[in-house]
Parts: C-alpha cells; structure tokens; sequence
C-alpha cells in the first residue's frame, strides 16, 4: 500500500469516525430532549397531583364540617313554672353534661347536669345555689349591662363546648373545642361544674 491509499483510507476512517460522533450527537439530543419532555410530564403531573390532593383534603374539611353541623346540638328552654324549665335540644346531635344557669341580682340558681338526645325534651327545676353567683362576665357574655342573665352550657358528641344565651336571642351560640387555644373562661368555669 502506498502513502495515498494509507491517507484515503485514514480519511475515511476519520469521516466515519465523524459521521458516527455526528449521529451519536444527533442521538444523545434526540435523548435529551425526550428526557426533558418527560421531565416536564413529571412536573406538570406531580403539580395536577397537588392540586388534587389539596382538593381532597378541601372536601374532607367540607364533610367534616357538614358532619359536624348535622350532629351540633340546639338548647333552647321554655318557662314552665317559677323555677321550672321544659328544657329541648332541637339539634341533631346528643346533648351532653347539659347544665342551666340563670342569675338574678346576687341569687344565682343552677340545674343538676343531664343529657339530651336529639329532638329530646326534659323539665328541670333550677336549685338556689350557696355562695356567690358565677361571673357575669364570663357565663353571661356581658351583653346585657344588667345583674341578670341565661346560660344553657353543654359539650357535643365531639367534645366541643357549646353556650346558649337564651335571654339574648339575637347571639348566636358560642363553640369551642380542645385543643384550640385560648380557652374561654366560660369553658373553665363549666369544667369546675361539671
């Protein structure tokens, strides 16, 4: 062989050896841009998988809540006597460690504790207490500016507190459940009752 046909041949190795590199090149973008095609897939699925899963968790939070109103109770009392009350729970959940508070001037009476189903109703008769009444404040709201006031206090099949006001029925019922901070000083005092 002569020094030409050694340099052709070389030439030609070198141009297949290029032409290779050229195509593996051409294959490893060709790669590269499918793997970032699927890397965009991916992110874009994991982002739909977010979504859903917060949307989960919104119409977990809204079942929850709707439970949880189905199953609240609703005190409300009717006079039936001069210290005797027919006592109802309208709501559609039991009614638990129920008790009826009413304070008048420095005389403050109190039923014993009962439960109410739903759509129950009991008569109470409220016994004068010794000692000095419950704060007005914290049982009362303090909404009436006066020395008198109503409170229907009791705790839900959820272990949430509830508070009526009945001589002010314009308010809406007072909630609060542990372990939510900021425990009201109603909560406190229906707990030393109980």
């Amino acid at each position: 062989m002569d020094a030409a046909s050694t340099n052709q041949e070389i030439a030609n190795a070198t141009l297949a050896l290029a032409i290779v590199a050229g195509l593996a090149f051409a294959a490893s973008a060709v790669i590269a841009w499918f793997t970032l095609m699927a890397a965009h897939a991916t992110r874009d699925e994991a982002e739909a998988t977010r979504q859903e899963a917060a949307a989960s968790l919104q119409v977990v939070t809204e079942m929850r809540a709707d439970r949880e109103l189905q199953w609240v109770p609703i005190l409300a009392r009717l006079l039936t006597g001069n210290l005797s009350y027919n006592v109802a729970n309208l709501g559609g959940g039991p009614a638990v460690q129920v008790v009826f508070v009413i304070v008048e001037g420095s005389d403050w009476f109190k039923s014993r504790t009962f439960n109410l189903a739903s759509n129950e109703r009991r008569d109470v008769t409220l016994i004068r207490q010794a000692g000095p009444p419950p704060p007005r404040g914290p049982i009362f709201a303090s909404l009436t500016g006066k020395d008198q006031g109503e409170a229907l206090l009791c705790i839900d099949r959820f272990g949430t507190y509830h508070r009526f006001l009945p001589h002010l029925p314009q308010t809406q019922p007072e909630q609060w459940r542990p372990p939510a901070p900021n425990r009201p000083e109603w909560v406190v005092w229906v707990d030393t009752q109980l």
